[in-house]
């Protein structure tokens, strides 16, 4: 995940986005240390490989031991800074893929609390 060539680092994430529909491929993507560098990619401009990677960290969220090393990563506030993005379908991806963020987040309440106002 850190080729220059950004067309191919859409198509790789999202076929990761696809594979980690299944939670032995989540695991495996954890285990093999790709959510760090999967939350790094958030921080790029590229809009349809932001929209996979919302779908792949999405998906990932699902999985509790995913779901700590996001939360680590700051995986949940960049995703919250997507919902500001001027795409549709990023700002839809980064809210679908929040919905399992807050739902597995150890401090779900805390969490939304503290994003809320920057919508505002």
């Amino acid at each position: 995940l850190s080729g220059d060539d950004e067309t191919v680092l859409t198509n790789v994430v999202g076929a990761l986005a696809e594979c980690a529909k299944l939670g032995h491929n989540r695991e495996a993507i954890r285990i093999s240390g790709g959510i760090q560098p999967l939350v790094l990619l958030l921080n790029l401009n590229n809009q349809a490989l932001l929209e996979n990677v919302a779908r792949v960290l999405g998906e990932c969220a699902h999985q509790a031991e995913c779901m700590s090393e996001m939360e680590n990563f700051d995986a949940v506030r960049l995703l919250w800074s997507l919902l500001k993005n001027p795409s549709a379908k990023v700002q839809a991806n980064a809210a679908w893929a929040l919905v399992p963020c807050i739902q597995n987040a150890t401090n779900a309440g805390e969490l939304v609390r503290s994003f809320v106002g920057g919508l505002e």
